[in-house]
């Protein structure tokens, strides 16, 4: 069980190794705004990826979206980030169905 695990280990330090120079260059290239490695058709799938999300890339994201987002992503509650308007109404659909679950409650007591 030891050599498994420590062969386990191994392998994951030698890929993290390997990707260490692709990475950093990849940072370094998003960071200065220049197209990462694809370059064009990069652009393209990452256009098609922003539609399917329905992200805007040109909108910033403030930094309240940015923490429920992070805290509904950690729990597992939604796949995609939301934009501001689209956590606007999640808030309110939330409240609402609090809103039914009490009154059933209280029928029921």
């Amino acid at each position: 069980m030891l050599t498994h695990a420590s062969l386990q280990l191994g392998l994951f330090l030698l890929a993290l190794l390997a990707l260490i120079k692709p990475a950093g260059h990849y940072m370094r290239l998003a960071m200065e705004g220049r197209p990462p490695l694809l370059g064009r058709p990069g652009r393209w799938l990452e256009r098609r990826l922003y539609r399917l999300a329905a992200v805007d890339p040109e909108q910033e994201m403030a930094w309240k979206s940015y923490a429920i987002n992070l805290l509904l992503f950690q729990t597992g509650r939604h796949r995609v980030p939301l934009p501001a308007s689209a956590l606007a109404s999640l808030a309110a659909a939330q409240s609402a169905s609090l809103r039914q679950r009490r009154s059933r409650l209280r029928f029921q007591h």
